[in-house]
């Protein structure tokens, strides 16, 4: 089975890749990441963990327990999806360039990514937010509306 390639009016969104790991890995050492993603600093200390981290996740999607999807604007990789679907606890966390935060782009891929697994298997996503991360608490309070997830600010 070939990966799921999305679109948005902005964005293309992809199936993250072991090539991804170096923008990867500058993405989870920016500070406001590290700050809002629990348990993000063990994948960002070096690239090889990044790497493992993206194999893990690849061996998540290969077996149908997860995706790590790479959101791109204009060719340029600007953010990460990351959707753990363990039956006891499906979750959600994702992750912006903060060159690209503001615009609306991460509500945007959400919703494309929501809408696809919504295809495959109705479930509840919880989505840990930190109560600092205003934004994030915005876009997935609009989220939960449309789709399955269950917000939880902490």
């Amino acid at each position: 089975m070939s990966p799921p390639v999305l679109h948005t009016p902005r964005c293309m969104i992809t199936i993250m890749t072991e090539k991804d790991a170096g923008w990867l890995n500058t993405l989870l050492n920016d500070e406001g990441v590290q700050h809002y993603i629990e348990g993000i600093r063990l994948f960002s200390k070096t690239v090889e963990n990044t790497t493992e981290y993206i194999k893990c996740m690849l061996d998540a999607y290969n077996h149908g327990r997860g995706f790590l999807w790479k959101i791109m604007c204009h060719e340029n990789p600007i953010g990460l999806v990351n959707v753990m679907d363990f039956d006891e606890n499906p979750s959600l966390c994702y992750a912006l360039n903060i060159s690209y935060r503001g615009r609306g782009l991460m509500y945007e891929a959400l919703i494309s990514i929501l809408s696809f697994l919504s295809g495959i298997e109705k479930k509840v996503y919880r989505c840990d937010i930190d109560s600092n991360n205003v934004p994030s608490i915005l876009i997935c309070n609009k989220l939960k509306d449309s789709f399955s997830i269950l917000v939880k600010v902490v």
